[in-house]
């Protein structure tokens, strides 16, 4: 699971707009991306996310254990929903990676994982994470929905990085 939100920090005012989330399945690796396309939405789009975690019971995140899972637990609080988000076994690749790569990488950051361990080039559709907010508040003021053509991208490769970075660190503990 990964989020993409309205700000970079956790206050009252920041929601999430696109939740993305990958899972492997019979036929390979899914992946769904939930969108707010507008924030007068937000009932309607958590209520939906929570039909869709419902059939799981794990949480796969990098740091969603400090910022994407408490961001969706307080939307769900204030919009007053009742919610299951805290019934999930929760596995942060976060601290995994750390731990792991603490001595051959100066930064666990995920795009330094993607490239130095997992050998993985985002595309030139990339934006920084920085950028994701502004990127948002420009479609809901101008309409134009082309922009975040990047924003999607970006969700989908950090959900799709996740699952091999699973698989990576689950092929490195069956080897030992």
């Amino acid at each position: 699971i990964d989020t993409e939100t309205s700000s970079l920090s956790s206050g009252v005012g920041s929601f999430v707009f696109l939740v993305g989330l990958t899972f492997f399945g019979e036929n390979g690796l899914h992946v769904i991306q939930l969108f707010l396309d507008q924030p007068g939405n937000e009932i309607a789009f958590l209520n939906y996310l929570d039909e869709i975690i419902r059939p799981f019971t794990v949480f796969v995140s990098y740091n969603g254990k400090a910022f994407d899972i408490p961001m969706l637990r307080s939307r769900f609080i204030l919009n007053r929903l009742p919610h299951e988000l805290d019934r999930f076994a929760h596995f942060d690749l976060l601290h995994t990676a750390r731990r792991i790569w603490k001595l051959r990488l100066d930064s666990r950051k995920l795009a330094d994982i993607e490239k130095e361990i997992l050998d993985f080039q985002r595309s030139d559709e990339e934006i920084p994470g920085w950028l994701v907010p502004q990127i948002y508040f420009d479609y809901l003021e101008s309409g134009d929905a082309s922009p975040l053509k990047g924003v999607f991208y970006h969700n989908e490769m950090d959900v799709v990085s996740l699952a091999a970075m699973l698989l990576h660190i689950n092929q490195m503990l069956s080897a030992q």
